[in-house]
């Protein structure tokens, strides 16, 4: 699908995705890394947020770790959100860190101190506690077409504002037991923060770290795709768990510092090509 084909449904302001999974270890952060590469890679100017204080997400994207990077003076989102400060200010853009940033593609990042989310919204005497990032997005210029925003794995007030801020949601799910149980209270959260936020869509599910070998796997596949409720958000993609796709954690998306870039995001192209017709649709 073209670029001016999605762009032209987005009406004139960016369209915001949250990347979630009130459970661990699911492959979350993975799938918002490339999402957000794959969309730069198309021709989209990208705006990546990290609300998550474990900060893979920045640390993928910069090569550095976030303590390194806090003592480096970068403040990213916790500073952002103060009504009082031009957000543009914290971005970490293409030009800075050329290396490791995709083309189309800028980055606030997170870190430990994004645990502390809470507190700054008292700090900086900000009213509507639901709004906090949706507000600060706003304030960017438009120049943007994709938000995407990797979340924290944990129900928390930064999981709602994320969720008021977002047009769509992307739900990654590990086809194993406690991930199974944890989809439903995760679409139980998305009706919840529906009524702050009655535009907010769930895109789909998007099956992750599959492998093929276990039986068990197949197993919850076939459970929530099968689903009376879920199925119908089940993209038809399935994230195979591979070496390469793996190591773009520490090798990072960019060809010209990773030769496998590509290889490990590959898999990931029929699901962008889905999620792009459902935002379209919508």
């Amino acid at each position: 699908m073209s670029r001016s084909a999605v762009k032209k449904s987005l009406l004139k302001k960016p369209y915001v995705i949250s990347v979630i999974c009130q459970k661990g270890g699911v492959g979350k952060t993975t799938c918002a890394i490339v999402l957000s590469t794959l969309l730069a890679s198309m021709g989209y100017k990208v705006l990546g947020l990290d609300v998550d204080q474990q900060g893979n997400y920045t640390e993928t994207f910069t090569g550095i770790s976030i303590r390194d990077l806090r003592l480096d003076g970068y403040l990213g989102v916790i500073y952002a959100i103060n009504p009082a400060e031009d957000p543009r200010e914290f971005l970490v853009k293409e030009n800075e860190l050329s290396d490791r940033l995709p083309e189309n593609f800028d980055l606030l990042i997170g870190d430990e101190r994004t645990g502390f989310f809470s507190e700054k919204i008292r700090e900086y005497k900000i009213q509507d506690k639901n709004s906090v990032l949706k507000n600060m997005i706003a304030r960017f210029d438009t120049d943007y077409d994709f938000v995407i925003i990797d979340t924290a794995p944990a129900l928390s007030p930064m999981l709602t504002n994320a969720l008021v801020a977002s047009d769509g949601v992307v739900c990654i799910y590990q086809p194993e037991k406690y991930c199974y149980s944890a989809m439903f209270s995760l679409f139980e959260t998305i009706r919840e923060v529906q009524a702050f936020n009655p535009n907010l869509k769930p895109l789909g599910i998007l099956t992750a770290l599959m492998d093929g070998r276990r039986s068990d796997m197949q197993e919850f596949v076939d459970l929530i795709f099968g689903d009376q409720e879920l199925g119908k958000y089940c993209f038809k993609t399935i994230i195979s768990r591979k070496a390469s796709t793996g190591r773009l954690a520490y090798a990072g998306v960019v060809k010209r510092i990773n030769p496998e870039a590509d290889l490990g995001m590959k898999q990931y192209v029929p699901f962008v090509k889905e999620l792009l017709e459902r935002i379209r649709k919508n």
